[in-house]
């Protein structure tokens, strides 16, 4: 158990998993920002000089005719490049304005099929604009290498890895996120290890049940928000969603272990309204479905991967919370 404290932050989104295409999900968050001033538009040192070289072709082919031997036109491979940006590549805008938030991101990452380097690089320049906009970006525990959130082993200012059972502190409301989960093409990551090399499977992927962490929890806070990678049995879809699965015609344990792994989040669950802790919203990516659904007064929201749910602008709609009133601490 863990707790990061963002008390000054009143807005939390969850994404659904990026299937490890750290690339797209920049380009989303950085498009959905708002403070890019000193992020502007430059042009390549190399289209510089491509540029030149036309320029000097142009003026050549002008000496050989009315025209020159393009007709006065451009040749086709000479068309002008796109320019490209000074510090981030071209943007998507993912419809929130996401400064001043903290994003959780559902599992799924690709943490540990590269070496820890490559994700340095990614992340320390994004860190900078995020830092720039005051938000936050937490990645959960999918079927990832464990070690890189245990070990907290992505720990920037405004980017890190969180470890299981962590509870994130907003300034109405807490989030209790729990990771892991079973990669349903375990047999084809295995034999992918085989043929590039490098690690794609981790044995101890699966979400552990906690029941001490869980407790403690309980105990010490309100939990307003969950956040993991699957949910309970008697959430959408059904037990029989990846019956039909190629991958479990190619592998006859899996099937048991997705299985298992819902009864672990049945557990949590009842754990949870046992002790009157009920959240307003339960949120998972393991399907890639967007979906709602109400059970027992609470919201349980699938999303797609790349999909992005505003826990505020929701419990406002559903449970007609107010968050702009002046409330307590942690009051939802």
């Amino acid at each position: 158990m863990k707790v990061y404290d963002y008390g000054k932050t009143k807005n939390c989104l969850i994404c659904g998993n990026i299937d490890g295409n750290f690339d797209r999900f920049i380009k989303t968050v950085v498009g959905s920002l708002r403070n890019l001033k000193s992020y502007v538009v430059e042009t390549h040192p190399k289209e510089i000089e491509r540029q030149e070289r036309l320029a000097r072709k142009r003026e050549e082919d002008s000496h050989n005719g009315a025209g020159g031997i393009f007709g006065g036109q451009v040749a086709p491979h000479y068309a002008p490049r796109p320019t490209r940006l000074k510090k981030m590549p071209k943007m998507i805008d993912c419809g929130y304005n996401l400064t001043g938030t903290v994003i959780i991101v559902d599992g799924c990452n690709g943490f540990g099929e590269r070496d820890l380097k490559y994700y340095h690089d990614k992340l320390e320049m994004f860190n900078k604009v995020l830092a720039d906009n005051n938000t936050h970006v937490l990645f959960m525990r999918g079927n990832d290498d464990p070690k890189y959130f245990e070990d907290a082993l992505i720990n920037l200012s405004n980017i890190k890895t969180i470890q299981d059972y962590s509870v994130i502190k907003l300034s109405k409301f807490n989030c209790l996120c729990i990771g892991g989960r079973v990669s349903l093409d375990r047999t084809w990551r295995m034999e992918q290890e085989k043929r590039v090399g490098r690690k794609m499977y981790w044995e101890n992927e699966r979400m552990q049940y906690n029941e001490e962490d869980i407790d403690k929890i309980l105990k010490e806070y309100n939990i307003a928000c969950v956040v993991t990678a699957s949910c309970p049995s008697f959430a959408y879809p059904g037990m029989n969603s990846f019956k039909h699965s190629t991958w479990a015609s190619k592998d006859k344990t899996v099937i048991k272990d997705i299985t298992e792994e819902r009864v672990i989040m049945d557990k949590i669950y009842n754990k949870i309204v046992e002790n009157n802790k009920k959240p307003y919203v339960w949120v998972y990516s393991r399907f890639k479905i967007s979906n709602q659904n109400m059970i027992n007064d609470i919201l349980f929201q699938s999303l797609n991967p790349f999909q992005f749910f505003h826990f505020n602008d929701t419990a406002s709609s559903f449970f007609k919370i107010d968050f702009s009133k002046m409330l307590k601490e942690n009051e939802y």
